[in-house]
C-alpha cells in the first residue's frame, strides 16, 4: 500500500485529504441531525430552527423550558395581561418580585431573563422593567455561594474525623469550607491572620 504525502493511512485504509474532509463533514452532519431528532422527540425545542436549538446545550434547554413553564403558569394563575410588550414586561417583573418574596436569590431572575431571551429573541430589548427589577433584586438579595458539596456532607466527614481522633483535621475542614477557601490558603494561616 502506498503512503505518499498527499494520502493518510487510517485503520489500514488509505484516504486522501479530500475524502477525509468529506467523511468528517458527514459525521458532523449525522451527529447534528441525530441530536436535533432527540431534542424534537423529547419536545425539548424552542422552535427557532435546527442551528438555533443546537446552540444551547440540552440541560440548559430543559432548564429554560422549565423556567418558562413556571412563568406562564404564574401568568395564568394571576390572570395577567401579556398581549403586548408592556404587559409582558410587567408580568415578568411581577413574577420576579414574587420569586424574591419567596426567598429566591437574584440569579433566578437572570436565568429567567436568559430563558426568555432564548425563547423570544425579538423581545430582548423590550423588557426595561424586568432589567430594572433584576438590578434591584441583585442589590437586596445577591447571589449566594455555590459549594461543591452540601454542608451536611462536610459535617459528616468532620464527625468521622473527630471519632478517629483527628480533631485538628476536622477543624481544618470546617474552617476551609466555611471560609470558602482553597486548601492551600488555610494551610498558611497564622494566628495574627485570624485575630
Amino acid at each position: 500500500i502506498r503512503n505518499t504525502q498527499n494520502e493518510t493511512r487510517t485503520a489500514g485504509v488509505t484516504l486522501r485529504p479530500k475524502m477525509m474532509l468529506w467523511a468528517q463533514k458527514q459525521r458532523r452532519m449525522h451527529l447534528a441531525v441525530t441530536k436535533l431528532r432527540q431534542l424534537q422527540q423529547m419536545k425539548c425545542t424552542l422552535g427557532h430552527g435546527a442551528l438555533a436549538d443546537l446552540s444551547i446545550t440540552e440541560s440548559t434547554l430543559r432548564d429554560y423550558l422549565q423556567r418558562l413553564n413556571r412563568f406562564w403558569d404564574y401568568v395564568r394563575e394571576k390572570d395577567l395581561e401579556t398581549g403586548h410588550d408592556t404587559g409582558l414586561d410587567k408580568a415578568l417583573a411581577a413574577y420576579c418580585n414574587q420569586e424574591w418574596v419567596n426567598g429566591e436569590l437574584s440569579h433566578e431572575g437572570e436565568k429567567l431573563r436568559a430563558a426568555f431571551e432564548a425563547a423570544y429573541p425579538d423581545a430582548k430589548h423590550k423588557m426595561p422593567r424586568l432589567v430594572r427589577t433584576i438590578k434591584g433584586w441583585k442589590k437586596v438579595a445577591p447571589g449566594g455561594k455555590r459549594h461543591a458539596i452540601p454542608e451536611a456532607a462536610v459535617d459528616l466527614v468532620t464527625s468521622l474525623m473527630v471519632e478517629r481522633d483527628q480533631m485538628s483535621m476536622g477543624l481544618y475542614l470546617q474552617l476551609t469550607f466555611s471560609l470558602f477557601a482553597r486548601p492551600g490558603e488555610t494551610m498558611k494561616l497564622r494566628i495574627k491572620d485570624i485575630v
